[in-house]
């Protein structure tokens, strides 16, 4: 006979068809795994040559097929054959035996084996028969009467033992439900491997003729193809039938797994691995609602979902049209929901093999199935994608019998305790002939129950029957979120809904519409209450309605809406007399004022553009921004005409303002830009971002809304106006007829003063950057329940927020790019338990969260955020290709652009937008992805920690390390340290931990990340400055300024502050500081005829001269009583602006405290330094405080201050 015509017949019998003809796909004509197993096995039977179910996957046309038989032959046999064995009462374990043994010695108490069985049979049933039935079964498969003893050995038990211990319990629950709840506390119970049966067995009973018998295997013993043998084996034993002893007990295959280890074809099984493996496996990195935990909880939970018979119906003729069976269909469309989720392009899903190789084994019940990695990697088009799945599986199967341990013995797996190892999620495709079967005579459905563990993040079981199938997603419930996994499931829907419908070949084209119409109820509905009203025209007419109402407070100024819009009046007239015409830039460079706010509303009314340049930034940044915008005149006070002189363009002075001339017909302008805003770029060059009326408009009616805003508001206004949040505190409450407060330069950098001007003026409306908000904190200030608090600009650290949530009376998160005019959104913020969602778009905005090819994510994936509506501003000022690059038309709404930020995001399962970070500051370590800003998050989380930064630094080629830059009251760094291996994974735990006085600041008040220095720099300054203290003390020092109080010691020298009155009153505790040399700090008395004034600081900055003069050298080691550490404090604060390290002993009645950080925090820049001294130069000053009262400061230079303008 030919072989053409062997395989025909083997392929009719199995298949139970007649006339296959030669170009028939095993798969489109009824063909499946197991089928195909048993259709190798009968042709190895009748011709010796052994083919595998590796080949019909890859040659699935019974042609093709055929020609194996004519390239192989018979001495193509497998050196490695299955062997019967006597039968013994010890045996040694097989491989996964031992796997689960291994996992259940270091996991004391988990069920994670445990395999629990439904079974819903409508018909009578007889415990007593039903019991008679079990003991028949057990003594035919001699697996379900084995235990485990420590060796580890299985040991087979005797009947006499198994009747003893063999008991059905029975129950009679009041609801189907409530059998459900039942079912899952048992199958929650650990199984005692050490005594038989080791099972666990419950019939429910729901009428006569409902009953549900509950079965649970453990996994050493038991497989899910052996739920099928057992259940066959349980009918036939319950109707009286005789069973048939199995061919080969689970004891031979145990024997053939061990003697596998010494075998060729494990030699080449393992080569395969090294091959597959040599790269790795990449780790799953789907997002997670909860932060990892260090090591795997096993603590899990379950959703369920149903395809139709429509659908799978469709799916059935898809896959027949592919020739790819149903199973690489499901597992395929599974793998692409993870890929779209993680946003990776290779995942690996653990998928479970039968794992008989001999056909004599499929009557046995044990152990045998192994779960083995598939690899694979994203493919544009559907038929490319399933069939590359089919060929790299069948591969795989070819090289099934490894253990786990010897493919993670390769060394090329990383491990983590927080993961498993090989795969993080597991497809299981349960085969079955059909879901409803016969016991006895009587249908049965098998039932899914849940065990409440599993070992990897999550699990995917599909579970086929005769008219749908049911999909089971298992997940771990400290990390996911029921609602999470209820979205993955619709995503999973979908995907298989788009693969049936067979409309397009591509992936890109896929949509999931579940996750559209909960999208769809996130951004909002586009709710324009009037969009041709101009913002001016409503500036105009709430001035008219509060006219008499002060519109600004300022130092000792009260400024009516009247006289404000009266000089916005003369400022329009002005620019429009020196020719400035609508639609023309001009710029506003003035010391922060009234008539600062009063040049920009003139500039709106002369329907000017106007270009917001803060007089201390620097000459050469000035000059780029008046070139880049063509700006044809700068409004200037004297301050800013000096710095703005060296530009060719007008000046108008604001002393050449003419306030008899006003303008009466201001000029409508809703979609006329209305400001330049210059944000800093990845380039290096800063961007000048276009708003638009309209766009601002949009902005401030919604923020009137939420957070809201009212006229009997107070608002600070602190923000340089080169700052976009700076239009919130000016324009928003002159929108509504509030009362603004304008803060000075000098005092928006000042804690203290700034803190003053708030509760002078009882403002409640304060937005400010983290840094503010700790600069005004630190510095006292008092929290109410009237205040409304917005932060901004970065994270919300959770530290603030246990300062201002509980005080405030609304606490708001708030985010937005320039290129979007302002905020973009405000999530109210009640508890205090980070990390906080950005929350919702606000009115007429959309967000869409996409992946590289700019199609959308699903709900939980983190892609980048791309924002539409109608804050997007018209682009970057005279550059064309970056607005091209970054503002783009918006395929979802259909007209109009849309902003790519650059910021990666997700929806949590609430729908709430998350910020995660920075689309370059997403990393990878070892190869796992990791989220830079969830690390400082949970570093917060310390005690005494109050500020974190990570970073990753490779600051020599190749060696990337996570460095964390920390604020800390009072936590030390082995603290932190034993801290973060508690609550991160090992690959998330930084490498170094700096820890920091203050945090480098850009102008706009962020952290300066390119300013932070390197652990490298780091270690050398501190070796150096260890070094100096050992060895560069000088003996003896002889000056005015310093008091040798005990010159001699090899350890860090102490300096002592005096008391008000100038004497040391805690020298006594100089004997305390054994080793250390000791000197005393001293200070004069002030001229008693000075009439100005000057503060603390002035007296501070004179003890640091002192110290300069002295040649003592940072770092320093501060101590004082009483009064005189107040000094100390202060001195410490000067020296921490110009990154010189202090640290103070507070001694207060014989104890001393030390703090390497003071809850004073003072930013102060050169600018004012110099100017101070300056003054103190030129006039004899008096103390406006006691601690100055007794000494003399004759700051007429400063040693550092040639190096502090370097840092500075």
């Amino acid at each position: 006979m030919e072989n053409i015509q062997i395989v025909r017949e083997v392929w009719e019998k199995a298949l139970n068809i007649n006339g296959v003809p030669d170009n028939a796909n095993f798969f489109t004509i009824g063909g499946h795994s197991l089928l195909g197993v048993e259709v190798c096995y009968e042709i190895k039977k009748q011709t010796g040559i052994s083919l595998s179910l590796k080949d019909l996957l890859q040659r699935p046309v019974l042609s093709d097929f055929t020609l194996l038989l004519n390239e192989r032959f018979k001495s193509d046999l497998p050196t490695h054959e299955l062997n019967k064995g006597q039968i013994t009462k010890r045996a040694p374990l097989g491989t996964h035996q031992k796997q689960a043994w291994y996992l259940e010695e270091v996991n004391p108490g988990t069920n994670m084996h445990n395999l629990p069985y439904g079974i819903r049979i409508n018909a009578k049933i007889e415990p007593t028969k039903l019991h008679e039935a079990f003991l028949r079964v057990i003594e035919n498969h001699p697996a379900l009467r084995t235990t485990i003893e420590k060796g580890p050995t299985q040991v087979l038990r005797s009947m006499d033992e198994v009747k003893r211990n063999l008991f059905i319990q029975y129950h009679e629950p009041r609801s189907l439900e409530a059998a459900y709840k039942d079912m899952e506390l048992v199958c929650r119970e650990k199984l005692d491997t050490s005594k038989p049966p080791v099972m666990a067995v419950k019939l429910y009973k729901l009428n006569d003729e409902d009953h549900i018998l509950l079965l649970v295997f453990h996994h050493a013993f038991f497989d899910g193809y052996s739920f099928e043998v057992f259940v066959d084996s349980l009918s036939k034993a319950y109707e009286g039938i005789e069973l048939v002893p199995e061919e080969y007990r689970f004891t031979d295959f145990c024997l053939w797994q061990n003697e596998y280890l010494d075998s060729k074809q494990f030699i080449e099984d393992r080569e395969f691995w090294k091959n597959k493996l040599q790269k790795g496996l990449p780790v799953l990195e789907v997002p997670t609602d909860y932060p990892r935990p260090p090591s795997i909880k096993y603590d899990g939970a379950v959703e369920r979902f149903m395809v139709d018979k429509e659908l799978l119906e469709g799916l059935k003729r898809k896959s027949k049209r592919l020739g790819v069976s149903l199973f690489t269909v499901f597992l395929g469309t599974y793998k692409k929901v993870l890929m779209d989720y993680s946003g990776q392009e290779e995942v690996v899903v653990g998928v479970p093999v039968m794992g008989r190789p001999f056909k004599e084994l499929y009557s046995s019940i044990g152990c045998f199935a192994n779960a083995v990695p598939v690899i694979s990697e994203a493919q544009k088009d559907l038929e490319s994608f399933f069939k590359k799945l089919q060929f790299d599986f069948a591969n795989t199967l070819d090289n099934q019998e490894i253990p786990h341990s010897e493919m993670l013995a390769l060394g090329t797996i990383k491990r983590d305790n927080s993961r498993s190892p090989l795969y993080q999620t597991h497809f299981s495709f349960q085969d079955f002939q059909t879901e409803f079967s016969l016991f006895g005579d009587s249908n049965y459905e098998i039932l899914y129950i849940d065990r409440g563990s599993l070992y990897t993040d999550f699990d995917c079981y599909v579970l086929p029957g005769n008219e749908d199938v049911k999909l089971i997603m298992e997940y771990r419930t400290d990390l996911f979120a029921p609602k999470t996994v209820k979205l993955m499931g619709q995503y999973y829907l979908d995907a298989l809904r788009f693969v049936a419908l067979d409309k397009s070949e591509k992936w890109d084209d896929f949509r999931s519409t579940s996750h559209e119409r909960v999208l769809s109820e996130v951004n909002n509905d586009y709710v324009f209450e009037s969009p041709e009203e101009d913002l001016v025209e409503s500036l105009l007419q709430v001035g008219l309605e509060y006219g008499d109402k002060t519109a600004i407070y300022f130092k000792d100024q009260l400024i009516s809406y009247d006289e404000l819009f009266r000089r916005a009046k003369c400022f329009a007239a002005s620019m429009e007399a020196n020719s400035v015409v609508p639609g023309e830039f001009i710029g506003i460079c003035m010391k922060r004022s009234p008539d600062m706010i009063a040049a920009m509303l003139g500039a709106m009314l002369a329907n000017v553009a106007y270009v917001p340049l803060d007089p201390y930034f620097p000459v050469e940044r000035l000059k780029y921004m008046i070139s880049e915008t063509d700006c044809v005149a700068v409004v200037c006070d004297e301050f800013g005409e000096k710095k703005v002189s060296s530009s060719g363009c007008k000046k108008i002075n604001t002393f050449n303002i003419d306030s008899e001339i006003t303008l009466e017909d201001p000029k409508k302008a809703v979609s006329a830009v209305m400001y330049v805003i210059f944000t800093s770029g990845s380039t290096g060059r800063p961007k000048g971002v276009q708003a638009t009326y309209s766009n601002v408009k949009n902005f401030l009616n919604s923020m009137e809304k939420a957070p809201g805003m009212k006229e009997d508001d107070i608002v600070l206004a602190h923000t340089t106006i080169c700052f976009d949040i700076s239009t919130l505190e000016i324009f928003l409450p002159l929108l509504v007829g509030a009362s603004i407060v304008l803060s000075t330069k000098e005092d928006s950098i000042d804690g203290r003063a700034l803190k003053n001007i708030c509760e002078k003026h009882d403002v409640n409306f304060i937005q400010a950057t983290p840094a503010t908000w700790r600069l005004l904190l630190n510095a006292g200030l008092t929290l109410n329940r009237r205040i409304v608090a917005l932060c901004g600009a970065e994270p919300f650290p959770q530290d603030l927020a246990k300062k201002l949530v509980p005080y405030c009376g609304s606490v708001w998160n708030m985010y937005g790019p320039t290129e979007t005019t302002v905020w973009c959104t405000a999530y109210q913020v009640t508890n205090v338990n980070g990390p906080f969602p950005l929350g919702t778009p606000i009115e007429n905005t959309s967000f869409y969260i996409l992946n590289k090819e700019q199609n959308p994510v699903p709900m939980g994936a983190i892609g980048e955020l791309y924002i539409g509506g109608a804050g997007v501003s018209i682009g970057f000022c005279r550059n064309k290709n970056l607005t091209d690059k970054f503002f783009l038309n918006d395929p979802f709404l259909g007209d109009g652009k849309m902003y790519r930020t650059g910021d990666l995001v997700r929806f949590n399962h609430e729908g709430l937008l998350e910020y995660i970070g920075r689309k370059d500051s997403q990393v990878k370590i070892r190869g796992h992805r990791v989220e830079l800003g969830e690390v400082s998050e949970l570093l917060q989380e310390c005690e005494g920690v109050r500020q974190v930064v990570v970073q990753l630094r490779e600051d020599s080629p190749g060696d990337q390390r996570l460095v964390a830059y920390v604020i800390a009251d009072y936590t030390k760094e082995m603290d932190l340290r034993d801290f973060a291996k508690r609550k991160l994974p090992q690959y998330m735990i930084p490498s170094h931990y700096i820890f920091m006085d203050t945090f480098p600041l850009t102008p706009t008040l962020k952290v300066d990340r390119k300013r932070l220095p390197s652990p490298k720099t780091k270690s050398k300054l501190d070796h150096a400055n260890k070094k100096s203290s050992r060895e560069k003390v000088p003996p003896h020092i002889e000056t005015d300024g310093i008091l040798n109080i005990r010159p001699n010691g090899d350890k860090k020298p102490i300096i002592l502050f005096p008391e008000f009155n100038g004497d040391y009153l805690h020298m006594g505790l100089v004997r305390r500081f054994n080793g250390h040399p000791v000197y005393g700090l001293l200070g004069r008395p002030l001229s008693k005829g000075s009439t100005q004034q000057i503060s603390s600081y002035e007296i501070a900055l004179g003890f640091v001269q002192n110290l300069k003069e002295a040649n003592l050298k940072s770092p320093y080691l501060f101590a004082g009583g009483s009064e005189g550490i107040l000094l100390a404090k202060k001195c410490a604060e000067i020296l921490r602006i110009f990154d010189e390290h202090a640290q103070v002993i507070e001694v207060d009645g014989g104890e001393e405290i030390i703090s390497g950080d003071s809850n004073l925090k003072m930013l102060c820049s050169l600018k004012i330094l110099e100017w101070r001294v300056n003054l103190m130069m030129s006039s004899n000053v008096e103390a406006e405080e006691a601690i100055g009262r007794q000494y003399r400061s004759t700051l007429y230079r400063l040693a550092f201050r040639d190096d502090a303008k370097s840092l500075s």
